[in-house]
């Protein structure tokens, strides 16, 4: 216990230096601050309330700073927002037009290694307990050289009793992860990876339907390509029964078809969504997930950029998950990936000194500048109309990334009928301002609560 208790607080980065936790001799103690009462700062409430009195003055200090030369500030923040712009249009158009989607030519294999699926689950209900369970024994891999890890919290009892109450196959095996702060994803999977067996692993959500042929594609995949790291694109099964449903839907498949590959494609940083990510499992024992990041798929990616790790995206055989049934639901899911986004920026600031020109660009502009971009972008868009007449840079960047997005959203509504492609063009344009709520809640969670784990709420793909 005490082994893995050292590993994780090894993984642990921007938090541990931020907070030090003593280490006792057993997992469960080795940090005892409440974790919905954790400041980001200090567990000490007389050092957390000195920080804040600081904080208030730097914040009076910043705000008299910016009144007394608004001009020169607001023109830096409006440039910085058509920068992003920018920089968005041109990932978008290399993914659309110069990425092809590139069949795997099968590898005769006659000897399939060991393949561990590692599935993290927190208070689930039966229905998505039967859809993993189907879903991974439908995969199309030899089941005697499966090793599926059911990562479950010692204390979610409830999601035990389901699985006890399941008969499941051999391969599979329940394993409860001590009972430690934070709880969160990448813990458990840190947890799981110690106890692997084999060569290649895959990381699964809770609501996840892999393509049965995936595990095949990317056996053939390393073996032909020589590659690391292996991302699948996600899919978003939905009825569309809701503007916000559909504008998710098209929200990944932009990101993970075009965005994505585009940004790989650039020799740029490379990020990984939460899921479907395929490693070579000696990478994951050396360097494992930052148990404290609530983002821990965008913080292991960029770590294994540094390490120069080959990254292929695919296109083909996507996994299929679940949009957010409602806007509480969406709103608590986003706030937590904000959350985890400026906590990486903060954790990897220091590091961009040994990035390519290409990595340190993009990291601060991407990274960091994706945040900022959504948090400035009502004010922005509140200055064009106070300042209409000195907006052509606006208008023109607009233009292009608005013909650029909404030919992205088309590519994807190919089938749809012609009153739904006009209804998901509008609600994508306006869905923008949702993403500034989750930021704003984003910001103060990160000084309130850093760790929490905003879980999302998962009914199964034929709700």
């Amino acid at each position: 216990m005490e082994a893995r208790a050292r590993i994780e607080l090894a993984n642990s980065g921007f938090a541990d230096r931020c907070i030090t936790p003593l280490l006792s001799g057993h997992i469960k103690n080795y940090m005892k601050w409440n974790i919905k009462k954790a400041n980001f700062f200090s567990s000490d409430k007389k050092v957390s309330f000195i920080i804040r009195i600081k904080l208030i003055i730097l914040l009076t200090c910043l705000i008299y700073i910016i009144s007394n030369y608004y001009t020169v500030f607001n023109r830096i923040i409006v440039n910085i927002f058509y920068l992003h712009l920018i920089i968005k249009s041109y990932f978008l158009f290399i993914g659309m037009f110069f990425v092809k989607t590139k069949k795997t030519e099968k590898v005769s294999i006659t000897n399939y290694p060991i393949y561990t699926i590692l599935i993290p689950m927190f208070k689930e209900n039966e229905v998505i307990v039967t859809q993993i369970i189907k879903a991974i024994t439908n995969i199309n891999y030899p089941k005697s050289k499966l090793d599926v890890k059911i990562l479950l919290e010692e204390s979610d009892k409830h999601t035990q009793n389901l699985f006890q109450n399941k008969t499941l196959p051999d391969y599979f095996k329940i394993m409860p992860v001590p009972y430690s702060i934070p709880q969160t994803k990448p813990k458990a999977l840190n947890y799981g990876i110690q106890e692997s067996k084999g060569k290649y692993c895959v990381v699964y959500d809770a609501e996840d339907i892999p393509d049965p042929n995936q595990l095949v594609d990317a056996l053939s995949t390393f073996i032909k390509e020589d590659a690391d790291i292996i991302q699948y694109p996600l899919k978003i099964k939905t009825n569309d029964k809701s503007t916000l449903e559909s504008c998710f839907r098209l929200e990944y498949a932009i990101w993970f078809k075009y965005m994505l590959t585009g940004i790989s494609r650039s020799k740029c940083i490379n990020t990984l969504g939460g899921t479907s990510n395929h490693f070579k499992i000696e990478i994951l024992k050396h360097k494992g997930w930052d148990v404290y990041n609530v983002t821990e798929d965008l913080a292991l990616g960029l770590d294994l950029s540094l390490k120069k790790k080959k990254f292929l995206f695919k296109k083909t055989h996507p996994t299929v998950e679940e949009a957010p049934k409602t806007l509480k639901s969406w709103i608590m899911q986003r706030r937590r990936w904000y959350k985890g986004y400026l906590y990486t920026y903060l954790d990897k600031f220091l590091k961009v000194g040994v990035y390519r020109p290409a990595e340190f660009f993009s990291f601060h502009f991407f990274i960091g500048g994706l945040f900022i971009s959504i948090l400035i972008t009502p004010f922005v868009f509140i200055d064009i109309l106070i300042n209409f007449k000195n907006s052509e840079t606006f208008l023109i960047t607009s233009i292009i990334f608005t013909l650029i997005y909404n030919y992205a959203i088309l590519k994807n509504l190919k089938k749809c009928k012609l009153n739904f492609k006009i209804k998901s063009i509008i609600g994508m344009n306006f869905y923008i301002l949702l993403h500034f709520v989750a930021t704003v809640l984003a910001l103060y969670d990160l000084v309130k609560s850093p760790f929490y784990w905003h879980k999302t709420e998962h009914f199964g793909i034929n709700a």
